[in-house]
């Protein structure tokens, strides 16, 4: 198998399950998740 073709859907498969608004994976964090657990800001502050 091709490297580039295994890491493209190994991307795809994450970003299918990073649906969700608000899921955290890993330290990937998608919508208002990162701004609900970055602790160095204040809440509802630009990312």
């Amino acid at each position: 198998m091709d490297g580039a073709w295994i890491a493209e859907t190994a991307a795809a498969s994450v970003l299918r399950g990073a649906a969700v608004e608000g899921a955290v994976l890993g330290s990937l964090r998608i919508g208002p998740a990162r701004a609900a657990l970055d602790t160095d800001t204040e809440p509802g502050a630009p990312a």
